[in-house]
């Protein structure tokens, strides 16, 4: 357990297997919510504010969970029961890109109907960076910077195989899904961690 919390800390996430073993992780990380379960969804069928119901089946953009929340969740679980040819992809920030995103200005509307305007990327207490991205709900205030990020390619894949996890640190790492309609009965079941 504490090899996990280990990797969990130096790499920013963990692949594994065993859902006893996700529970145990998940328990000694903190207080963990359920995130709902993800299934591919076409377009015409889904939320219209969601990812599903802006991209479809199609590859999600880069993101954290939670970015327009004041306290996004630390760590994202994802868990996957069955096989999936369709990989989550994961990406470490370069220097040069956290750079940028801490010059960035995102647009967020709040629940209540107001706007504020919050920076991408800022250094925490530690010397650390705490990243906030989601073009579809906080866009940022020079739209260029979406493509920017849009073409960076991987730095992990996770493949799903059958009982597998991945934990992944929602304020350090983008992630996204790629295209799904190969595999539309891929279904991850996710938890938050705060």
């Amino acid at each position: 357990m504490n090899d996990a919390i280990e990797e969990l800390s130096e790499v920013g996430y963990l692949v594994a297997t065993g859902i006893d073993h996700l529970r145990s992780l998940l328990s000694c990380l903190g207080s963990n919510r359920d995130g709902g379960t993800l299934v591919p969804v076409a377009q015409d069928l889904a939320r219209a504010d969601s990812l599903s119901g802006i991209y479809g089946m199609g590859r999600f953009p880069w993101h954290t969970d939670g970015a327009v929340s004041d306290r996004a969740p630390r760590w994202v679980a994802m868990y996957s029961a069955r096989a999936s040819s369709v990989p989550t992809e994961i990406l470490e920030l370069s220097e040069s890109l956290r750079a940028r995103l801490s010059r960035t200005d995102l647009r967020i509307r709040t629940r209540d109907g107001r706007t504020v305007i919050r920076r991408a990327a800022v250094r925490t207490s530690d010397g650390s960076h705490r990243v906030r991205w989601d073009p579809r709900a906080a866009p940022p205030l020079n739209p260029r910077v979406v493509d920017i990020v849009e073409n960076e390619l991987p730095t992990a894949l996770v493949p799903w195989r059958a009982d597998s996890f991945v934990i992944l640190d929602n304020r350090r790492l983008l992630h996204r899904r790629p295209p799904a309609a190969s595999d539309p009965g891929r279904k991850l079941v996710r938890y938050y961690v705060d």
